[in-house]
Parts: structure tokens; C-alpha cells; sequence
């Protein structure tokens, strides 16, 4: 899959296409068993990773299981677990085709990409700021999977006018951003190219993923090109300068006080949550009881009326409990690695793997699950290490000095995930 086939899938992420009872059956979503199917069959007897797979997928199941033989409240229906469960499968299996040997997306630059969703972002927000028109919003309302016009969305309603590009909130829209921002700067070096689009985005949207996943990207490049420090560290206080006034602004209180703020919501309500939920159930509740939890542990807090918590990190340990410890240990192990081996790009994979569906967003998500696997390719392929660089086709040459036999043994053998510092 080429640049247009990838720019068409990312703009169309979450472009809805018809339901399925609740269910929203999106673009991208038809395109994961393509994507599964055809790595599958690109990579045939060279698969690796099966034991980590292994166990994100069995776990889960476990854990119901020993729900339903103790009788707990979590205990939820079979069809609701299920359902749940059939998503976080395909999920895993999405994620875990985007480290295997062979890919079949190519060395992607999403220049063009960034431009034209930063443009229809510009177009929503100074049309809306400045001159009350919601055209920008208008032309992607029929494939939405929100209402702009109404709930949390809510457009109109709002004082603080933040653009959606063509996702369903400002969250997911910053999401995309910063991570094609970051593709870019793992591909190219190139830190000002970098503050400029995710500067962009974050005035547009006003998307605390851009702050996160921009304040870790900066240490892990300044770590590698030592060189630049000073000049970007003065880009970095003009940034500061520039979005401080809108940080501020988002970090403001709601309506009804300080409680019901959208970092109090999305920062601060999961782990009180957890604080309830793992000191009974130490190994985690089963997936699908999210509703069940939030309003068994939220019950007496007025501010929160959803019916449960879409932060990805959250639904992670409270579905895992301790075992969460275990990936989380072996992915921060890699990245240490990779940090002191100064291969920036699987740095960001593994900190993306871990963080990127933190801000918002869920891991029975599909999509972004799709979105992990795009970036996590587009990383091996700007990665120092051999251990990480992505196999051609069978059918292709490659170009250049053949790979060492113990370098190819090592791409193609399973595992446990290679130690790029070696």
C-alpha cells in the first residue's frame, strides 16, 4: 500500500459507513481484516511475537472465566463479553502484524496528509471563531460518528471553538496530527518541521495528545542530535509562548467548578476509579464491564454522568490488574534500549505503543489500533537497528549488500522482541 491508499485510510479513519446494532462499521474498519489478511499472507512461515500474542489474548478470557466461576458483579453477559472481547482480539492482532517481518504498507512521507487535514481544520476553526460559519463541520457531519450539533461535541454550544478535521472530536483530530507530525520527524530529522505542524494542530484543536506525545518526542530527540540543543530549545520557548494562552485555557475549570474539568474526567477520575476497583480485584475485571464499573465506583460523584471511561491506559490496567505490569516492563525495557542505542524512531514506537490511546480513545478501538500499526511500520522503517528494519517481499530485490545470515535468522525468528542494543 502506497502514500495514496494510506492518506485515503488515515483523512477516512473514522468515516462511518453503516451500523451494526450499536456498532459503527467505519473505513478503516473494513480495511483491518484486508490489512490482517494480506500481512498474513506476506509473511507466511516468518512470523514472530506469537507468545506475547499469545497472551494478551488468552488473559482476557481467563479472567472472565474466573469471573463467572466465582459469581462476581463484573461477572457481565456472555454476549456482552464477547463482543467486547472479539474487538480487543482483532485490536491485538492489528498491532501485532506491525512488527512483523515483512509489511505491506510502504516507506510513507505524510506531508501532503498533514497539509490538507491542518487546512480543514483551519477552515472549521477561524470559520467558526471568527466568522460563525460551520461549513468546515457541515462537510463531514454525514460520515461522522458524533453530532457536532449536539452532546459533548457540541459546536454551538461551546465557548472554546476547537476543529474536529475529519474525525468525530478535537482529541482524535490531535491524535492524527501529532502522529503524522511524528512520522515525519523520524523520517527527516527535522525538529522545526515538526513544532510547526504540531503548533498548528494544538492552536486549531486545542488537543492535550499533542502536548503529551510532543513533550516526550522532544527529550528523546534532543538525547539523539545533541548538535541541536540550543536552536531548538529556543524554538521550544517561542512554541511555549505561543500555545501557553490556549493550554491555559484548556486546563480551565467547567461550568459547574473545578470537578468537572476535561483533565479532571480524562486525568484524574480514572485513577480513582482503579484506586476502587484493583485493591478487590487485583488481576483485573473482565473486558466489556466498563459500564459496570464506572457506575459501581462513580455513583456518588455528580459531575460525571457518562456512562463509562474511553481512556485506553485506564482500560488496560483495569482489564489486566498486576499482569498490566508484565507488557508495560517489556515495552519500557525496549525503549531504554533503543533509547541508548539512539534509535529514535522505536523509542517513539514503544512509547506510542504505550501512550498513544492514554489521551483519549479506547483499545477496542479498531481503528486506532490500526493507526498504532501504521506508525509503528513507519518507525521501523526510519529505525538505526537491523534487529528492527522491515524484510521485502519475497518477490522483491533488494537493492545494496545483502543482510548478514545471522541478522536475517534474527528478523525472521519469534519470541520474545529483539534487543536492538545487541
Amino acid at each position: 500500500m502506497g502514500e495514496l491508499g494510506f492518506s485515503i485510510l488515515v483523512f477516512c479513519l473514522y468515516a462511518k459507513i453503516f451500523s451494526i446494532g450499536t456498532y459503527t462499521v467505519t473505513i478503516a474498519g473494513l480495511f483491518v481484516p484486508v490489512f490482517i489478511v494480506r500481512t498474513v499472507i506476506a509473511n507466511r512461515k516468518s512470523f514472530r511475537y506469537f507468545r506475547p500474542l499469545a497472551f494478551f489474548i488468552a488473559y482476557p478470557a481467563v479472567i472472565y472465566l474466573v469471573h463467572v466461576a466465582l459469581g462476581t458483579v463484573y461477572a457481565v453477559s456472555a454476549t456482552r463479553f464477547f463482543l467486547s472481547y472479539s474487538l480487543w482480539v482483532v485490536s491485538v492482532i492489528v498491532i501485532w502484524c506491525g512488527f512483523q517481518p515483512r509489511a505491506i504498507l510502504k516507506d510513507i512521507t505524510p506531508t501532503k496528509l498533514l497539509v490538507c487535514l491542518l487546512v480543514l481544520g483551519a477552515i472549521q476553526y477561524f470559520g467558526l471563531k471568527y466568522f460563525h460559519n460551520t461549513a468546515g463541520y457541515d462537510i463531514i457531519q454525514p460520515f461522522s460518528i458524533n453530532d457536532f450539533y449536539s452532546g459533548y461535541v457540541n459546536i454551538l454550544a461551546s465557548d472554546n471553538v476547537r476543529a474536529v478535521g475529519s474525525y468525530y472530536e478535537p482529541s482524535m483530530f490531535g491524535r492524527v496530527t501529532v502522529t503524522l507530525a511524528l512520522m515525519l520527524l523520524a523520517k527527516s530529522k527535522n525538529m522545526f518541521a515538526f513544532l510547526a505542524f504540531t503548533i498548528a494542530g494544538y492552536y486549531v484543536s486545542s488537543s492535550f495528545s499533542i502536548v503529551i506525545l510532543g513533550m516526550i518526542a522532544l527529550p528523546l530527540f534532543l538525547r539523539i542530535q545533541r548538535k541541536r540543543i540550543v536552536p531548538v530549545l529556543l524554538a521550544c520557548l517561542l512554541t511555549t509562548a505561543l500555545v501557553w494562552p490556549i493550554f491555559q485555557q484548556r486546563l480551565g475549570v467547567g461550568d459547574r467548578g473545578d470537578y468537572d474539568s476535561s483533565t479532571m474526567i480524562r486525568a484524574v477520575l480514572p485513577l480513582y476509579v482503579l484506586s476502587k476497583v484493583l485493591p478487590e480485584y487485583p488481576f483485573g475485571v473482565p473486558i466489556g464491564s466498563n459500564e459496570t464499573v464506572v457506575n459501581r465506583t462513580t455513583a456518588d460523584i455528580w459531575y460525571f454522568t457518562e456512562p463509562k471511561i474511553t481512556n485506553g491506559f485506564y482500560e488496560a490496567v483495569m482489564y489486566f490488574g498486576i499482569a498490566f505490569l508484565v507488557p508495560f516492563v517489556l515495552f519500557m525495557t525496549s525503549l531504554i534500549r533503543c533509547v541508548q542505542k539512539k534509535d529514535m524512531a522505536m523509542a517513539l514506537a514503544f512509547f506510542y505503543l504505550l501512550a498513544a490511546t492514554g489521551a483519549s480513545n479506547s483499545y477496542l478501538s479498531i481503528e486506532s489500533s490500526l493507526l498504532i500499526a501504521f506508525f509503528t511500520i513507519s518507525m521501523r522503517y526510519a529505525s538505526t537497528s537491523d534487529s528492527w528494519q522491515i524484510l521485502p517481499a519475497p518477490s522483491q530485490k533488494r537493492a545494496g549488500p545483502k543482510k548478514s545470515d545471522s541478522t536475517r535468522k534474527l528478523l525472521e525468528t519469534g519470541g520474545s522482541l529483539p534487543d536492538p542494543a545487541a
